[in-house]
């Protein structure tokens, strides 16, 4: 599956589960097309979009750990100096 496909069958699951959108493809019908979001929904629509983000560049721990390392190495060559 395509990068923009992922994004946008992400976004279209993010808009059914917290915002109550069936479907993101505009119908033309004010009714379908528009509708009322509570403040709280728009808020949990917004975290889900920010954690797929962010799981979608996460590091794995190892990686992580190794370029801590790696700057706590640099650090202390550099206060040794």
């Amino acid at each position: 599956m395509s990068t923009k496909t992922t994004e946008t069958s992400i976004v279209a699951e993010i808009a059914a589960q917290h915002l109550g959108f069936p479907t993101l493809a505009t119908q033309k019908v004010g009714s379908v097309d528009f509708r009322e979001v509570a403040v709280w929904e728009v808020k949990d629509a917004l975290e889900a979009a920010f954690r797929a983000g962010a799981a979608s560049v996460a590091v794995p721990a190892s990686v992580e750990r190794r370029k801590v390392q790696a700057r706590r190495t640099k650090l202390l060559r550099l206060n040794l100096r």
